[in-house]
């Protein structure tokens, strides 16, 4: 195997992982590139230069969805490594991959992938692929937020959360989720191609990254119940609640306009939006 890598050296813990696994490598007289990102939308560009086998990706999600775009848009055969090197990292333990070093380098060896479907996404800003989640409404005003916050990470996040609750509102939104229409006050609506987001917070269970993807919907609650419930969405007990709506779905159409929308992680731009799985394309993930 020849492998890449791509490190963010902004992301929480991006350059100290790929110090661990390029020793690591370097031990097992593995030939490795690197590229380090000075930007956001480098890693995107970046994928361009890349002559590896496996893209060892050091950072976070944000990072990783930039790799996927790039890997579609460049048309590469490339297989994509997730390594924890970032606050969220919600993509690899989706894929519940080995957290440290070896236990990772040795599961990359084994050369054993998952094939994913991305799903494209179009907003007031264009259009891009993920493979995670994406959101509209709470989500992304917190993803807003946070951007501010990562250094602190975690808790970054969770100051994000209550910095948003503060001014929690209901949010009207009129959508078509695949063939069904829906309209309500809502807190958040998701379109979960996997189960997590937000650096670990259960939002889909019901999700899997190979290949079941759900929109849910998350009906407006008071404040305060919202205080009450949200730490429940850390190991999925949500879904048992009234105002959790879940629906199978492969496409989702958000009408109402002037909504923010995150993606992995990041700010994507504001409602109409469009969300599809598409089928016709596969990328691999060790």
């Amino acid at each position: 195997m020849r492998f890449s890598f791509i490190v963010n050296p902004v992301s929480r813990s991006g350059l100290k992982v790929f110090k661990k696994f390029s020793g690591i490598l370097d031990e097992g007289g593995y030939k490795y590139e690197i590229f380090i990102t000075e930007r956001r939308g480098h890693a995107r560009e970046l994928v361009k230069g890349v002559k590896g086998d496996v893209i060892l990706v050091a950072g976070g999600d944000g990072t990783l969805n930039e790799v996927a775009n790039g890997v579609i848009e460049n048309r590469l055969e490339a297989f994509i490594a997730p390594i924890f090197g970032g606050t969220g990292c919600d993509v690899a333990r989706s894929l519940g991959v080995k957290r440290d070093p070896d236990g990772r380098i040795s599961e990359i060896l084994k050369g054993e992938a998952k094939n994913v479907h991305p799903v494209l996404l179009k907003t007031s800003e264009g259009f891009r692929y993920f493979v995670g989640v994406s959101d509209i409404g709470f989500g992304a005003k917190v993803a807003y937020s946070f951007d501010g916050l990562r250094r602190f990470g975690r808790l970054g996040y969770a100051i994000g959360v209550f910095n948003t609750l503060y001014e929690l509102k209901p949010i009207f939104v009129e959508m078509e989720v695949g063939e069904r229409k829906y309209k309500g006050y809502t807190i958040l609506v998701a379109f979960a191609n996997s189960p997590y987001f937000g650096g670990g917070m259960m939002i889909s269970p019901n999700s899997s990254i190979t290949g079941d993807t759900r929109v849910v919907v998350v009906e407006y609650v008071p404040k305060w119940k919202f205080v009450y419930y949200f730490p429940k969405v850390y190991s999925g007990k949500h879904v048992k609640l009234k105002e959790f709506v879940e629906f199978e779905a492969e496409s989702l159409k958000v009408f109402t306009g002037g909504i923010p929308v995150e993606c992995e992680g990041e700010f994507a731009g504001y409602t109409p939006a469009h969300y599809e799985v598409r089928r016709d394309i596969t990328l691999k993930f060790l």
